[in-house]
């Protein structure tokens, strides 16, 4: 059985889908390709084409019953429903899958251009595409939470999708309590730009506490950092990382997750990779309260996760969450991080079928 991976980007920029090649027998990535071959020499496994409809037509045709088509996100719709018709038309058999990975959202229009491009066209397009593909289509669908399957169902009257979280596990940190220097002292964010704690930059500076960054970000932000008196000795680039290779994480004890304006579903019930590669790495998350969804699947663990809803007391709940990292506490963390990898896992094979 070959899965194939339908995104219209680079696969290997996407954690979540190379956490899923990771429990593949036999990949294909179908994708958009940014970056060399060489790095992706520990996916020997996977071979690689480039997206257009006439390789997707390829596929289709040369593909038998045991193969799998698993389309990645709202951008993939098009060539999903084309797929369909391909295979229906030519009476292929091969099982298709769905995996959404955050919801579509209606946006905030600033002005009328955005409210015609974002509104009227691209949301209510995808919501029209995503609705006729989950009710109408015979396709499997897997998402990322409990919280965003029970939307995604209430939302277009379908079944719950199965929920296949990005759960790396355990990435083999040293269990002992080996506390990290300046762990009180620093904090780390990695990821993309939309969601850098901006606001809590003068907060962490007056309390000298050291911001890290790892990750894509735009040049003009970067430029910033290195000028601004409000970033400077305070907030610190590392470049960008691979999903494949976080070992940078066990270098820290504190993720940072703060977005307090921001109450969408998609915020709410996210449980992002970094959230898994954090736990996996050792790490302590500190958030705002709208993320509900890792809020609950952190309690179990006193010290996995602490809110901040006064930014002004940051310091305090690093020194609280510093005293119970425990050798306890990451054996706990160690269990929880594993369970949380071995039911995606299962979920994942189940509906692969």
């Amino acid at each position: 059985m070959t899965v194939f991976h339908i995104f219209k980007s680079d696969c290997m920029k996407s954690s979540r889908i190379t956490l899923q090649t990771s429990w593949d027998q036999k990949t294909c990535w179908i994708h958009i390709p940014e970056i060399l071959p060489s790095r992706t020499e520990n996916l020997k496994k996977c071979q690689q084409r480039k997206l257009t409809f006439n390789e997707l037509f390829k596929v289709i045709l040369f593909s038998d019953t045991e193969d799998r088509l698993v389309f990645h996100c709202q951008s993939s719709l098009v060539y999903l429903i084309f797929a369909k018709i391909i295979a229906k038309f030519i009476r292929k058999k091969s099982k298709f899958i769905y995996d959404i990975h955050d919801l579509n959202e209606w946006p905030l229009a600033k002005n009328f251009h955005d409210m015609f491009h974002y509104i009227f066209l691209r949301t209510a397009i995808i919501n029209i595409l995503e609705f006729i593909v989950l009710r109408y289509l015979n396709v499997k669908v897997m998402t990322v939470s409990d919280g965003l399957s029970e939307v995604i169902s209430f939302k277009y009257g379908c079944q719950k999708p199965v929920v296949v979280m990005s759960a790396v596990g355990n990435l083999n940190y040293n269990t002992n309590n080996k506390k990290k220097p300046n762990s009180s002292r620093e904090l780390i964010f990695f990821g993309t730009q939309g969601r850098f704690p901006k606001n809590i930059i003068g907060l962490l500076k007056d309390h000298d506490i050291k911001l890290h960054l790892y990750g894509r970000f735009e040049i003009k932000f970067l430029q910033e950092i290195e000028t601004s008196v409000l970033y400077k000795k305070t907030v610190f680039y590392h470049g960008e990382y691979f999903p494949q290779d976080t070992s940078f994480l066990q270098n820290y004890n504190y993720l940072i997750l703060y977005s307090p304006n921001n109450d969408t579903d998609n915020f709410k019930y996210s449980l992002p990779n970094k959230f898994f590669q954090a736990i996996g790495n050792g790490l302590s998350l500190i958030i705002s309260s709208n993320f509900v969804e890792i809020r609950d699947k952190l309690s179990p663990i006193s010290g996995a996760c602490s809110i901040l809803s006064k930014p002004k007391e940051i310091k305090m709940i690093m020194d609280n969450l510093d005293k119970k990292r425990t050798k306890n506490f990451f054996k706990e963390l160690n269990v929880l991080a594993s369970n949380f990898h071995d039911i995606s896992k299962s979920n994942y094979t189940k509906i692969l079928g």
